[in-house]
């Protein structure tokens, strides 16, 4: 942090590998007819921030990234119900309901590949998947299979599996060892919109990630402390630089029930005291959230490939706690490649933030603008005339126009295609 000491010391757990190593796990991003997003064609980085003002089209963004994770850790149904149907998803072109489709390109250490859909609704509003496929391939070999209107057109392993009626077909690749990676890592992308309601509640423990919403935060606090209990002193720390009179946050077991309890010092650091999640602050309960979704892959076991999208961490915080936020999301991108949704131009202040990290997103006329900061913008933030966020606050950090006016035809979703 600027100007004082780090707040938790900068020695690696046993999670963080070599940083000059390419982590990511969704290398590039593009879309059609995603609501107000015509087309895009973005690439993150290990740390990317998505950044514009209210309504421009940030949260249409990342649910599009997420909504694959959703599909795969639930079912198509439940995740397009989610996001309002498939027919209020599909942008509208002249008074009818189009297709959607998204393609995210991923990562997998030594292979790389893509997995792409298309789907809508036909006028009954019966759900449409129009055209699939998943690829994955390495220096020596090369896994393929797509599909048109529920038939396999291309495979290159003999017996596929049977085509479901109204799911992804990646849920059935699942059972192919050559596309099981591909499955697990995608199904792990999550976009957390954390709600202290909910994490207030009691929950039933549970062994798997975080939730959307962050309602078995305890749960996974106690999985970090077991697998790394320097982690999770690490945690403490975070949670300490926000909110100085904490000490520590744990699972409490009530029963059959498990529950958040903060360590409160009293009386001069020589006694705490113990609150329940129910006594805290909205922005205390989100830190505590947003800290487990960043360092639950920590640990000597934890895979290093994974993204977790964040929509505005900075809600609920003190302006004065913004450098830590910063530190919590450049410390958890050692770990898992993060994405995050923003509208603070005091976070982009920060001057370790890269500017090549920077989605900026504008609003043409109703229809979302994503990419690169434009080249004025880089410009004077190269010869330090203003910060990001300065540029924010006099709404000039806009998008490249050339690589954010996209027509959905100038945006290919199958097929190989040149990594950027």
């Amino acid at each position: 942090m600027r100007g004082r000491e780090r707040t938790v010391s900068p020695v690696p757990d046993e999670s963080m590998n070599d940083s000059s190593a390419d982590r990511r796990l969704v290398t590039r991003v593009r879309i059609h007819n995603y609501r107000n997003i015509a087309a895009c064609d973005v690439v993150l980085t290990q740390l990317s921030l998505v950044i514009g003002a209210n309504g421009v089209g940030k949260s249409n963004f990342l649910d599009a990234v997420g909504l694959i994770g959703d599909c795969l850790r639930s079912s198509l149904g439940d995740a397009l119900r989610r996001c309002g149907g498939a027919r209020e998803i599909a942008r509208q072109t002249s008074g009818r309901a189009e297709y959607f489709g998204i393609r995210l390109d991923y990562s997998l250490g030594v292979a790389r590949g893509h997995y792409a859909v298309a789907l809508g609704a036909d006028r009954d509003g019966k759900l449409d998947i129009r055209r699939e496929e998943c690829r994955l391939a390495s220096r020596t070999e090369t896994h393929f299979c797509a599909l048109e209107r529920g038939r396999v057109t291309e495979c290159t392993f003999p017996h596929p599996p049977p085509v479901p009626k109204s799911d992804l077909y990646l849920m059935r690749l699942a059972a192919v060892p050559e596309f099981r990676p591909a499955y697990e890592a995608l199904s792990k992308v999550c976009v957390y919109r954390l709600d202290p309601a909910a994490i207030r509640e009691l929950h039933e423990p549970e062994q798997g990630p975080l939730r959307a919403d962050g309602r078995n935060v305890a749960s996974v606090l106690e999985a970090i402390k077991r697998r790394s209990p320097t982690t999770k002193e690490r945690l403490d720390r975070y949670l300490q630089a926000v909110v100085p009179d904490l000490a520590a946050v744990d699972k409490l077991a009530l029963g059959p029930w498990r529950t958040l309890a903060f360590r409160k010092v009293v009386h001069e650091g020589t006694r705490h005291r113990r609150f329940l999640a129910r006594d805290m602050s909205d922005g205390t309960l989100r830190i505590v959230g947003l800290l487990a979704a960043l360092l639950q892959g920590s640990g000597a076991s934890a895979s290093h490939h994974g993204l977790v999208c964040i929509e505005e961490p900075e809600t609920a915080l003190h302006p004065g706690a913004l450098e830590v936020l910063w530190d919590m999301l450049a410390d958890g991108a050692e770990r898992t490649q993060v994405l995050v949704a923003s509208q603070s131009a005091d976070l982009l202040d920060h001057k370790q933030v890269p500017m090549g990290s920077i989605v900026a997103v504008a609003s043409d006329g109703g229809e979302a603008r994503l990419g690169p900061i434009d080249e004025a913008g880089r410009s004077v933030i190269e010869n330090g005339n203003f910060t990001a966020g300065e540029l924010m606050r006099m709404e000039q950090l806009l998008p490249d126009e050339k690589a954010s006016r996209l027509r959905p035809s100038q945006v290919s979703l199958f097929g190989a295609s040149a990594s950027r």
